[in-house]
């Protein structure tokens, strides 16, 4: 996992090089005024959604991936996200490879705030849960990119 600021985003280029392409969707002009919904690009490793929700106070399952990682970016809000151990993922049993998801319960070992101007990446295999509210459920804007790596 990794937790940075947005100007730091090209610094991990060497460990996943098909960052470049969320780099340059995210340096379009147009990109903060898109609709929410699903997203392919001209690479065909890389995909991504925009949704808008509101936080929630209880927080959800964990979920993992087994194919790609997320890179999640809040344009608009604030919410939490957890962390749990990686070896929690290998006691599931009801993993959907056509989604490349499963989700779990597990305790929480980290806890993240994500705002505008700071990411998180999950690689596969790494619990997370995300849209938990920082006081009280809250509007959020958020791009989660899906980058291929297995």
């Amino acid at each position: 996992m990794i937790y940075d600021t947005l100007n730091h985003l090209a610094d991990y280029l060497p460990l996943m090089p098909d960052l470049s392409e969320v780099i340059k969707i995210l340096q379009q002009p147009d990109f903060a005024n898109k609709p929410a919904g699903r997203y392919e690009t001209d690479n065909p490793a890389v995909r991504f959604n925009i949704d808008e929700y509101q936080t929630v106070s209880e927080p959800k399952l964990f979920e993992f991936h087994q194919q790609y990682a997320d890179v999640q970016i809040v344009l608009q809000g604030r919410e939490i996200h957890h962390t749990a151990l990686r070896d929690d993922v290998l006691a599931v049993k009801d993993f959907d490879t056509e989604r490349d998801i499963a989700f779990f319960d597990s305790l929480s070992i980290g806890e993240y705030l994500l705002e505008p101007g700071r990411f998180c990446i999950y690689f596969p295999n790494e619990p997370h849960r995300s849209q938990l509210a920082t006081d009280k459920p809250a509007f959020v804007r958020k791009v989660v990119f899906k980058v291929r790596l297995n």
